[in-house]
């Protein structure tokens, strides 16, 4: 449960250095009024490689507002297969919010065959963008045959520290999802 001291996550991997598979699982956040100013994580990796992330449904219906939300979060997470998962979000009068953000050297990630879906919210000058790839973590990095939708006029991606349109501007910035749509 959350409370004014701690984030929270509905599944945390921290330091599988061998690998780990998350398969075939509903992931559903569900919580309640206000977040702010904390986090919260429907899937949160830490520090670990050859993670296999596979047909799993991440969601978070709604419940949420305020605060922080990041469907998929991968940081120092390294050789990572994110493939054929539903990740969805609805939210609203979010400070930041994304489906899947890789950064901290996230290296060596593949990200195919996915449904990312969104109704997000976000207010002030902080960010939403259905996918985020910090620039220490673009080695290595594939994405293909993904779909995109939002129902919100501002789907974007972030390639480094640039956010761009889905999906032409994604596609020419980080060369990727040629076979995406959105």
């Amino acid at each position: 449960s959350l409370n004014s001291n701690r984030n929270a996550a509905g599944l945390y991997l921290e330091g599988l250095s061998g690998g780990a598979t998350v398969q075939y699982n509903g992931i559903y956040l569900r919580i309640p009024g206000s977040q702010d100013p904390l986090t919260t994580y429907g899937l949160y990796a830490k520090s670990s490689s050859k993670l296999v992330i596979d047909h799993n449904r991440i969601s978070n219906p709604g419940i949420t507002s305020d605060g922080n939300f990041h469907n998929a979060y991968l940081t120092a997470t390294s050789n990572t297969s994110f493939t054929y998962n539903d990740v969805h979000s609805d939210g609203e009068g979010m400070t930041t919010a994304t489906l899947l953000t890789l950064d901290s050297a996230s290296t060596g990630v593949q990200v195919k065959n996915n449904i990312f879906s969104s109704n997000i919210d976000v207010t002030g000058a902080s960010s939403s963008a259905t996918i985020s790839v910090s620039a220490d973590s673009q080695a290595g990095f594939v994405a293909d045959y993904n779909n995109y939708f939002s129902s919100h006029g501002a789907n974007t991606a972030v390639w480094g520290a640039q956010a761009y349109s889905l999906l032409s501007g994604w596609q020419s910035a980080s060369g990727q999802d040629a076979n995406s749509i959105s």
